[in-house]
């Protein structure tokens, strides 16, 4: 179930290389007229569709292990040929060689999560809420790895993030109802499984025995508030 299988539209490929044009534009000045030259093939190669003899330009090229720009081309080539292992490593060694790749560690969280290695996913979206503390589906994605490393009120944490700033996402209303539900929290959960239309997961045996609990106590005040 965790094994990533790529899921990219021809619209998301032709946003990998728009991305790649712009970040080949900013790094080739400075390199050798020899390099470039291998870095402008490349990236011709990849806006062509030639992914494959993309990879093995940037491959024949002797100091590929340099430059950033270099491994993030043959990432995106791989990727797009579904070679998702040899994209993750290129993508590592992008951000390796420069942290400062968006796109790469974004590419490296979900892969990462996908095949269910949540801990390694969890620096990559450090990194992203550092680059870009506006871009919200970091905090849904990284909130369903805090779920899946059971740790969460940190999960929570990231799903009320998401939601202060989107409450239109009923996914992210569901992944925070499941935390509070783990927690033992089920009025709280239910509130926002109601909100997401979504109760695949919800313990209604559990939730039965909450509200007699309540009424039990005589806790209408709370049973009323939710």
């Amino acid at each position: 179930e965790n094994v990533f299988m790529g899921k990219q539209t021809s619209l998301d490929k032709f946003i990998d290389i728009m991305n790649a044009g712009h970040y080949v534009l900013r790094k080739i000045y400075g390199m050798s007229d020899q390099d470039a030259a291998y870095i402008r093939k490349a990236f011709c190669l990849l806006s062509m569709g030639k992914e494959e003899e993309c990879a093995k330009t940037i491959g024949s090229m002797t100091t590929a292990e340099r430059y950033a720009v270099a491994q993030y081309l043959r990432a995106i080539a791989y990727e797009h040929t579904k070679s998702f292992y040899l994209a993750l490593t290129c993508y590592e060694k992008t951000v390796k060689l420069d942290i400062t790749v968006f796109d790469a560690h974004k590419k490296c969280a979900i892969i990462l999560s996908s095949d269910g290695k949540w801990n390694e996913s969890m620096v990559h979206f450090n990194e992203l809420e550092k680059l870009n503390p506006e871009f919200l589906p970091t905090y849904n994605l990284r909130g369903v790895a805090y779920y899946n490393l059971k740790d969460y009120r940190k999960a929570i944490a990231d799903f009320t993030t998401y939601i202060q700033k989107d409450t239109t996402n009923k996914e992210v209303f569901y992944n925070r109802g499941a935390c509070y539900q783990d927690l033992g929290n089920l009025m709280t959960a239910v509130q926002d499984m109601v909100r997401a239309k979504d109760y695949r997961t919800l313990n209604f045996v559990a939730l039965h025995k909450e509200v007699d609990r309540l009424l039990l106590k005589g806790d209408t005040a709370s049973l009323k508030s939710y």
